[in-house]
């Protein structure tokens, strides 16, 4: 292979997306050490200086603004003279690959049917995928895979169910857990004291109304679930802190505002996590992370760093069935996993085992020291 050319959700500044193509750049470079390695990115600049890697404009996924400004703006040839001239097309990581958004399934997956036509090998490179909720879904998703995908590769069990739900052949479809999870840590990580001892939470504001309507009672049932959780950690004299994988997104600016208002004056710390890297610096300086995403469990996982799910999406417990999490750990649990909307746990729920995962670090703690 002498061009590679990596597409996803690249620059946006979400630490999970940032470390998924950190570790396929790795790996890339491990398999194909000869091969020239491009990316397409929402914000090449950003993504250039953060990988050390040649970034291009990503194609838009929707929109007709989005085209308008793509195709005015000239930066179409490039992107397309980089499908042109690829051999090897890797789609992916992430989990990108559902119907949620109707758009989403033609918008992707029309990548890897261009890269087809100009001859390169085509792979869905360790993908999530569903839940698919229309025929219409199903219908495109089996028609791009089955016809342009060479590799079809997702990172979990479950993916790999939603696919075979589409109508693709179960034998087609390789499982490999998330790329993050395995990648070299070619990185020197330091422990920094001002996080040594501390826990690190990592929160969204999962039904804020700008994204969700009409689901106000279920956010605001979070929102006392967090801080149950957070005035447990006090109450235990454990010291937490906030980490912001995607600082410049407003939500979380206004949520880590709303909780730190709250309780800043016993105790409650925050830091935004500028790249990848500096995320995996700071976690692995904690003593232990609680994590609604998905990469802030992922990337403890890699550090060996104690951890407590928040699961609101397959995705997560597709990760934790991979290294066998599930049935031995406690995990927080807002919906039934495939993205239905609401939250029945109650905020008891919430203090009981977080009261078990901070006795669980203590207990870690006092082994290790002995």
């Amino acid at each position: 292979m002498k061009r590679i050319l990596i597409s996803g959700w690249y620059g946006f500044g979400n630490i999970g997306d940032e470390a998924i193509l950190a570790a396929l750049v790795s790996r890339a470079r491990k398999e194909y050490p000869a091969a020239n390695i491009s990316v397409l990115s929402y914000y090449p600049v950003r993504t250039s200086a953060e990988h050390g890697i040649s970034a291009f404009t990503q194609l838009p996924v929707s929109g007709y603004r989005s085209w308008v400004k793509f195709l005015i703006t000239m930066r179409f040839l490039t992107t397309f003279w980089l499908f042109f001239r690829c051999d090897l097309f890797w789609l992916g990581g992430g989990g990108f690959l559902s119907d949620f958004q109707p758009e989403v399934p033609k918008g992707w997956l029309r990548q890897i049917k261009l890269a087809k036509l100009f001859g390169a090998k085509t792979v869905l490179k360790q993908i999530g995928a569903g839940p698919f909720m229309t025929e219409a879904g199903k219908k495109t998703t089996f028609h791009y895979i089955s016809k342009y995908a060479d590799d079809v590769i997702v990172r979990d069990e479950i993916s790999k169910s939603c696919l075979v739900s589409t109508g693709l052949a179960s034998n087609k479809i390789k499982v490999e857990i998330d790329p993050v999870a395995n990648m070299d840590l070619d990185m020197e990580l330091t422990v920094k004291e001002e996080f040594q001892g501390k826990i690190g939470i990592i929160y969204t504001d999962f039904f804020n109304p700008r994204y969700w309507k009409n689901h106000s009672s279920s956010r605001i049932t979070l929102l006392q679930c967090y801080k149950e959780q957070i005035q447990t950690i006090l109450d235990l004299n454990e010291k937490p802190i906030l980490l912001l994988f995607q600082p410049k997104n407003p939500l979380e600016v206004d949520l880590r505002d709303l909780l730190m208002k709250e309780f800043s004056s016993q105790g409650l710390e925050a830091i935004s996590i500028q790249d990848y890297r500096h995320g995996f610096e700071v976690i692995n300086s904690l003593k232990g992370v609680i994590s609604f995403r998905l990469h802030g469990n992922i990337i403890a996982y890699r550090l060996k760093k104690p951890f407590l799910p928040i699961s609101y999406h397959h995705k997560t417990d597709g990760f934790l069935q991979m290294i066998d999490f599930l049935d031995k750990n406690d995990v927080l649990r807002i919906t039934d996993g495939m993205n239905l909307i609401g939250i029945s746990s109650p905020t008891q729920d919430w203090r009981k085992k977080t009261e078990r995962f901070v006795a669980s670090l203590k207990v870690t703690e006092n082994s290790g020291s002995c």
